[in-house]
């Protein structure tokens, strides 16, 4: 198999080396034509008549590598609140708003030379094509997104799963870094100490990057405690998968610091378990559809995840009634309650290399005191349990959190589709008694499959004929679900 092909879904660098063994200085040592691949396909390299390989110095990309490694892996927000679709797009996004603040008045020259001086300092950390000083080749900008880390360059934009991608990426480094460890030059030695080096230690400067937050909001996490006691880190297992740490990022935005702190002990005090079972029934899941950037949108892609849950033995009650409940009892995941004072936050997904799976749901939280709310959030975090343990989300999940928005979207139809299919809705609606109203007939379902009035209003709404409803019917179900478009 060529690198070519064994670049699908991966990104690798095939150098020919001037010299089979290397020697004199750093630059003679890494000097060589190289082809860099990303997902099958050449971006460094690639001409209009046929691939010319780049030939450089590739010092220049491990020193890149070295300095900015922790950068490329645990800064997670784009500067200037920002929040491209691409993260080629960055400076693009940054200038149409520079232009808007300007029209309005609202933007000092000292402030735009600021902004422009943190995107600059962004791009240069993540674009590995401005680690190549003196050859100019396309930008490649790498970015972690939950589990992902995104590739983009000019016509392909690639999410592959982190931990293949830190593979991916050590791999070129030590690859380069072999050819300058016998030599004996002054540019070798700090480079390959600083690439022996990459992975950071804990400190208040990484888990402000990591999470997005000031160093003085960290501090008010910690009560007292230093960071290793409160996110329990050890050597034994890498800074990257700290899973206290990721649930501090996703649940940023929903948690005072007294709040965070609780959380952050939950996890931690969380202890490690294992479930064939539920192993088994994810890898036939990714199996079924786990591609979460192609196929299928990730909405259709819920649906079919729950229709196959559903027809799994033992799923499915008689009255075809699902218990999410019971169901993660059975798979070896428990349902813990925490006290948590901020409604908004309703629940925690546990699950990684040190904790879990469990499943944390808040006793104060918007849903948890009525019967059909507790089980739609129990039904959205089975989907993850189910699906994204293993690539979108391999460190926890924080409802409505800071993570992908098409991961929840997946989550939220799963959820939906497992309660009440669209198909049970369509039969019962077909067979319901002529004298019953819309709001007698929703009644009666809800309280059957223990679905509330506004997830079964959103079913309907999502068929393309409304189930054949009639107008003044799909009128009185809209006051249930008024924030989905296109009712009628």
């Amino acid at each position: 198999m060529s690198i070519l092909e064994q670049s699908a879904g991966r990104l690798a660098l095939d150098i020919r080396w001037d010299h089979r063994t290397p020697d004199g200085s750093a630059d003679r040592a890494t000097m060589g034509n190289g082809l860099l691949y990303l997902d099958g396909m050449v971006i460094w390299g690639e001409r209009p008549t046929g691939n010319s390989r780049v030939r450089w110095s590739w010092i220049d990309l491990l020193e890149h590598l070295a300095e900015h490694w922790a950068g490329l892996f645990f800064e997670r927000d784009y500067p200037c609140k920002l929040n491209p679709t691409d993260p080629r797009a960055l400076r693009f996004e940054a200038e149409r708003r520079w232009k808007e603040e300007k029209r309005w008045g609202g933007l000092s020259e000292e402030t735009l030379l600021d902004q422009d001086e943190e995107i600059f300092q962004f791009e240069e950390r993540h674009d590995l094509a401005r680690g190549m000083k003196g050859i100019v080749l396309p930008s490649l900008f790498a970015m972690v997104e939950d589990g992902w880390m995104r590739f983009s360059t000019e016509g392909k934009l690639v999410h592959i799963p982190l931990a293949q991608a830190v593979r991916d990426l050590e791999d070129i480094g030590d690859m380069i870094a072999a050819r300058l460890r016998p030599l004996a030059c002054e540019r070798a030695a700090p480079v390959i100490e600083a690439w022996d080096r990459r992975w950071p230690d804990l400190n208040l400067a990484i888990v402000s990057r990591y999470t997005g937050c000031s160093p003085a909001r960290v501090e008010g996490w910690m009560s007292g405690n230093g960071l290793q006691d409160l996110f329990g880190a050890n050597d034994n297992q890498p800074l990257l998968m700290n899973q206290c740490l990721a649930a501090a990022r996703m649940a940023a935005d929903q948690l005072s610091d007294d709040s965070m702190g609780k959380i952050i002990a939950a996890v931690r005090e969380c202890p490690a378990r294992f479930s064939a079972r539920l192993d088994d029934l994810s890898r036939e899941a990714e199996a079924h559809d786990g591609n979460l950037f192609a196929g299928h949108p990730p909405y259709k892609q819920g649906y079919e995840l729950a229709r196959w849950f559903r027809a799994k033995p033992g799923v499915e009650g008689e009255d075809r009634t699902v218990d999410p409940a019971m169901l993660l009892r059975d798979l070896g995941v428990p349902v813990i309650e925490v006290d948590i004072p901020e409604p908004g936050f309703e629940a925690l997904g546990v699950w990684g290399p040190s904790h879990g799976p469990a499943v944390l749901i808040n006793r104060n939280g918007l849903r948890f005191s009525h019967a059909p709310g507790r089980r739609s959030i129990l039904a959205h975090e089975l989907c993850h349990l189910l699906i994204d343990r293993r690539k979108a989300l391999p460190l926890g999940e924080v409802l409505d959190g800071r993570i992908n928005k098409l991961v929840e979207q997946r989550a939220r139809a799963f959820g939906a589709e497992f309660l009440i299919p669209s198909g049970i809705i369509r039969e019962a609606l077909a067979n319901r008694e002529g004298g019953a109203s819309m709001e007698e007939w929703l009644y009666a379902i809800s309280l059957k499959f223990g679905a509330s009035h506004e997830m079964i209003a959103l079913q309907i709404h999502n068929l393309p004929d409304k189930a054949g409803l009639a107008r003044e019917e799909v009128e009185a179900l809209r006051i249930y679900a008024p924030q989905a478009a296109d009712w009628l």
